[in-house]
């Protein structure tokens, strides 16, 4: 019986090195930047998507490290959409105010990783992975251009899934026995 392939996670570029394990890959991608500066770009590439002044015209290699950032936090929670079964995320407490995490339902601050699981029934790896390219594409863009998708489903979820993520990071996890 063959061992069933792990997706790469593809953080060797932001990251430093090849991270293997999607909780390992969340406790670098907030070593690597805060939640608020990632909600911050996020926010500001869509604005500029929809008008001509290109993003970070100054530095727009920044763009591109932040892309690879979003794309390896995708692809982890991708992985764990099926490990609610398998790990729990430790109980909140009562240090960390409920409205501070604007998207979250009350179920979801609860378990995050239902968050990864409703994330990937409602649109597929490729759907992310097309959406976070498109929005680096179009926010570099001196035109106004269309792809003719909806981008914001994608971007709502994304969202959701920093705040799963940090969620994640702040309370540990433990495997199921």
């Amino acid at each position: 019986m063959k061992k069933k392939n792990k997706m790469s996670l593809e953080s060797e570029f932001w990251a430093g090195s090849e991270i293997e394990n999607p909780f390992e890959l969340i406790d670098a991608f907030f070593d690597f930047a805060q939640i608020d500066s990632y909600k911050e770009k996020l926010n500001e590439m869509m604005m500029y998507m929809h008008n001509k002044e290109i993003y970070k015209q100054a530095y727009p290699g920044q763009i591109f490290i932040i892309y690879k950032a979003f794309h390896s936090l995708i692809r982890a929670g991708c992985r764990l959409r099926g490990m609610n079964k398998k790990w729990i995320i430790n109980a909140p407490s009562d240090s960390l105010p409920r409205p501070c995490l604007g998207m979250l339902s009350a179920e979801e601050f609860a378990d995050p990783l239902i968050v990864f699981h409703t994330a990937f029934t409602k649109q597929t790896l490729e759907q992310y992975e097309f959406f976070i390219c498109e929005l680096v594409h179009l926010s570099l863009s001196p035109h106004i251009d269309s792809c003719g998708k909806d981008l914001m489903s994608p971007f709502i979820y994304l969202t959701k899934m920093l705040e799963a993520a940090q969620l994640i990071q702040e309370r540990g996890t433990e495997k199921i026995k």
